[in-house]
């Protein structure tokens, strides 16, 4: 078998490369819910002389036949059933094949996964010497190349793996622009491709196969969050501007998932610095349903970099619901492996959530029947296998009684390890009917979701206790009670922040306080949403009543000062009567940034074609970002569900419809 580096041939003794509704109480603004590798164990023997051999990698699903590239074989080695291997087991492989000796492996389709895992724990051994006269930040590319081989598989290869003393290296380096450009500190090529991007074809962490025309061709968004990871923008120097001559960081993409517990948020600049007259732009095509009644767009969440979106569909298939997360390529917005079907009616995907690199996600199907109960409503979580499918974490969690509604509300961390599921219809411990229920699960990676610490219980009969946000290191929930009479009228509504109190074995209330709604039915608390670090949070009061207007809605944000919950500047007021301001709400990871959903009457366009805003804190009071968007149809209810990246940049809108139409999703960005 010979093999073959992406892109370009090179011709060298004895080898060749070839690179190559709420149930009732609540006011009918919406329309009731609709109830309407292949493994393959062919054993290859590799016999080289000068040159490399390999197994098949999982972008591949052809078998790889026998194939010889030397006459003469220093050694076979008859490696394990491809099903016994073990990384411990490949690392040595690869470097025999570097040392020229000859082995034999049994492949399969999963093979390039257990030697990329290899590639990563190789020995270190001495560099070639690298020269850089041009004194550029002249560096290696991390990310693994993909070779070719005649079989027609493709296998990662390591800059790490030249800095063996090899006697063929720097051959391997001049012959092709291809390693020279990816590898120049290693094979001393700076002068000529430090501040280049690599020819070849590279492995992304995430497990696809990209070259760096891909990010050229990128909006300017994407370039930035990409140019942010350092394994890119060593990869491709110039697009990302990497030689630039003032020093650059490039930070993580993704927060932290243990943020700073801080309780003031970032002093960070406002998130947007462009005029105010940008408007916002849509990214690639819109995503539609497949009939009318599909309710595509009942719940959405976005990853922290706004690449990957997840879009619940809970009137599909008679009702049973569906869940589908889509990817960002560049050019489109493409489904990721097969959507997630519910086996039974209970509208699967009204609500969602998702980690930050949006590889596992949330589910709630709230009106599911389990053993517990009809309608006791159950949760499920999934995670991207990054083969072919979404793979379930641990078992389903279900409600514990008939109606509760357990997974009406849902919330992931960014680690994806902790989850909060809220129950607005659980009568609770002890306060009564419907006083809801919320219960944070950790998973113990050891096949099991864990209750950490005890369930947190409404306070009132029918207080309807459950809407909820979790921040990024999952220790603090803020849940909104929005029909709770706490603010001293009936449906006043009100929000409650819980910590997660490690000595203690308990959610402390934050500050001992809860914050009232302010007047009669103001539905306070109807959505909420928290900040990265958990000292920010918005919430919604969709039927508050403001500047001589009646049910114009209000959002206010609160930060914590250390000693209480103190309002940001004022609260934001819907525009005319009947705007219902507040029904969704959003907040960007610094807390900087709002996104708010509106005119529900139909202030804008049409009847119930709805209206989403974005708001900046500039340091003295909320300021609209550019325009607002708005929906193009009668009854499109564009902004019931919203999202957004961590930056703000990036934002997902769902026109779920009222059951006359498919619904839609679209994606924008400034």
């Amino acid at each position: 078998m010979v093999l073959l580096l992406m892109t370009k041939d090179i011709r060298m003794p004895s080898f060749s490369f070839q690179s190559q509704a709420y149930y009732s109480h609540t006011p009918n603004l919406y329309p009731e819910p609709m109830h309407h590798y292949s493994q393959h164990n062919s054993t290859m023997k590799l016999n080289l002389a000068f040159a490399f051999s390999v197994a098949t990698t999982c972008l591949s699903t052809n078998a790889v036949t026998s194939a010889s590239i030397s006459d003469t074989a220093v050694a076979d080695i008859e490696a394990p059933a491809a099903s016994h291997l073990r990384p411990r087991t490949i690392g040595p492989i690869v470097d025999t094949l570097l040392d020229g000796e000859s082995i034999s492996a049994a492949t399969t389709a999963n093979e390039n996964r257990l030697l990329r895992h290899a590639a990563k724990k190789m020995r270190k051994p001495k560099a070639i010497p690298a020269t850089n006269n041009n004194q550029s930040p002249c560096k290696d590319s991390p990310l693994e190349i993909l070779l070719e081989t005649t079989g027609g598989s493709a296998i990662p290869f390591t800059c790490k793996s030249l800095k063996k003393k090899h006697n063929n290296a720097y051959a391997w380096c001049s012959q092709t622009g291809v390693l020279g450009s990816h590898c120049p500190e290693v094979c001393g090529k700076c002068p000529l491709y430090g501040c280049s991007d690599s020819q070849g074809t590279f492995l992304m962490e995430d497990g696809c196969d990209r070259d760096c025309s891909w990010l050229q061709g990128s909006s300017a968004r994407r370039k930035e969050i990409e140019c942010e990871k350092p394994s890119v923008a060593k990869t491709c120097r110039a697009t990302c501007n990497f030689c630039s001559p003032s020093p650059t960081t490039f930070p993580s993409a993704i927060p932290s998932a243990s943020p700073s517990r801080s309780l003031k948020p970032t002093t960070s600049p406002v998130p947007s610095t462009l005029p105010s007259s940008i408007d916002w732009q849509q990214v690639h095509n819109r995503l539609v349903g497949d009939v009318n009644g599909d309710g595509f767009g009942s719940a959405i969440a976005m990853s922290s970099d706004g690449v990957r979106i997840v879009v619940g569909s809970e009137g599909n298939a008679s009702n049973r619901g569906k869940v589908t997360v889509f990817y960002d390529d560049g050019s489109s917005w493409v489904p990721i492996h097969d959507c997630i079907l519910a086996g039974t009616t209970g509208e699967l995907g009204l609500d969602v959530g998702i980690s930050a690199n949006g590889k596992r996600f949330i589910v709630g199907f709230r009106n599911q029947s389990t053993n517990n109960g009809t309608r006791s409503g159950q949760v499920s979580v999934y995670q991207d296998d990054e083969v072919s499918s979404w793979v379930k974490v641990n078992s389903s969690i279900s409600g514990k009684a008939d109606r509760d509604r357990f997974g009406g509300s849902v919330g992931m961390s960014d680690d994806g390890l902790r989850i909060v599921v809220g129950a607005d219809l659980s009568d609770g411990v002890a306060p009564g009917t419907d006083s809801g229920e919320v219960a944070i699960y950790q998973d113990d990676q050891a096949g099991s979701w864990v209750l950490v610490n005890t369930m947190i219980p409404g306070q009132a009969h029918q207080d309807r206790f459950g809407q909820n946000a979790i921040s990024a290191d999952g220790s603090r929930v803020v849940v909104g009670a929005p029909y709770s009479d706490g603010g001293g009228y009936s449906d006043t509504g009100e929000v409650a922040v819980y910590e997660d109190n490690v000595l203690n074995s308990s959610w402390t209330l934050v500050h001992n306080k809860r914050i009232p709604g302010k007047f009669f039915k103001n539905y306070f608390g109807f959505s909420v949403d928290i900040s990265s670090n958990g000292s920010r949070i918005v919430v919604g009061a969709f039927y508050h009543d403001s500047n001589g207007l009646t049910n114009n809605g209000e959002v206010t944000v609160y930060q914590d000062d250390g000693s209480d919950w103190v309002p940001v500047h004022g609260s934001i007021s819907g525009l005319a009567s009947n705007d219902h301001l507040g029904r969704k709400v959003k907040i960007s990871a610094d807390g900087y940034r709002i996104v708010v959903d509106g005119a529900l009457p139909g202030n804008t366009n049409a009847d119930h074609s709805g209206m989403v805003r974005v708001f900046d804190d500039n340091m003295s009071e909320w300021e609209q970002v550019a325009g607002a968007l708005s929906g193009e149809e009668s009854s499109d209810y564009f902004g019931q569900k919203l999202g957004m990246d961590d930056s703000g940049k990036r934002i997902v809108v769902a026109a779920k419809s009222d059951g006359s139409k498919p619904g839609e999703v679209r994606v924008f960005e400034r």
